[in-house]
């Protein structure tokens, strides 16, 4: 059974079930060199998708990326995400400190959560508390 359905899968076009089914033959079957054969065969058909590491768009990506380190692309999304809620903000209320004001309230916002979820994890994976236990302080007041 597990034969044929995997002469059809490959006959559809579909490799990766043909292989499944064809595996599911020999766990049946280990002594079926039909079934090994057409395993070995639709094996050989598979190929990896390799990226085109000479487009373009690949190269500028490469480029732009390797500017900077890590920490420095922190660094930049920060600010960045400083200067959208700047913005925002001070359009709606057509003031710079109302803008500031956000950026610091978000920041508060985003540490305050942060916090709790650090001590939640502490909580649980360092001191072995349950997992209910560890966030019901946090979360469940």
């Amino acid at each position: 059974l597990f034969y044929n359905l995997g002469n059809t899968c490959y006959r559809q076009g579909k490799l990766g079930m043909a292989i499944v089914n064809y595996e599911r033959s020999l766990k049946l079957d280990p002594t079926n060199a039909d079934t090994r054969a057409n395993l070995e065969f639709v094996k050989s058909k598979i190929t990896d998708r390799q990226i085109d590491s000479g487009s373009f768009l690949f190269s500028v990506w490469e480029t732009v990326v390797m500017w900077f380190k890590a920490d420095t692309w922190a660094w930049i999304a920060l600010v960045l995400f400083a200067l959208i809620i700047m913005a925002d903000a001070s359009r709606q209320e057509r003031s710079v400190g109302v803008g500031l004001r956000a950026i610091a309230a978000a920041y508060v916002q985003l540490t305050g959560y942060g916090t709790g979820f650090l001590r939640s994890w502490w909580q649980r994976c360092v001191r072995g508390k349950g997992e209910f236990e560890a966030f019901k302080k946090n979360f469940y007041k």
